[in-house]
């Protein structure tokens, strides 16, 4: 199989898996980029994405093998980064969404990329950028 684009919000079923996916991050080097080019309003998720993606976890009884996002929590990000308490400002919605399915979402492993980093946060958090995982 070929997997080319998983869309935000959305429940996935792979090989007996289930993943709960949800890209989006603020690029903080926005200011350098050109938009629509190198950047593009649609970075962040907007209410509707957040909506659908609550409907899709509820529709799952809010439980998932893996999740997979662009940015962390704002919590583990600021359990692992050394930024400010709020180390994503304009993408705080965002990350209190993420915090929100941290605390409502079972799940076994969390992935994300956005910081640029392989590191293990928290036990069940893992910033992947070069390192590849195997999950079974």
């Amino acid at each position: 199989r070929n997997i080319l684009h998983l869309e935000r919000g959305q429940v996935f079923g792979i090989e007996d898996k289930s993943f709960f996916v949800m890209g989006g991050a603020y690029s903080p080097d926005r200011a350098m980029r050109r938009e629509g080019i190198s950047w593009w309003r649609e970075e962040l998720p907007d209410a509707q994405a957040y909506s659908e993606a609550w409907r899709n976890l509820d529709a799952v009884g809010n439980s998932v093998d893996y999740i997979v996002t662009h940015t962390a929590p704002a919590a583990v990000v600021r359990a692992f980064a050394c930024v400010s308490p709020d180390p994503d400002a304009p993408g705080a919605e965002l990350g209190g969404f993420l915090d929100d399915v941290m605390r409502r979402v079972r799940f076994r492993r969390w992935y994300f990329g956005h910081w640029h980093t392989d590191r293990e946060v928290r036990g069940r958090f893992r910033a992947l950028w070069y390192d590849v995982e195997d999950i079974e």
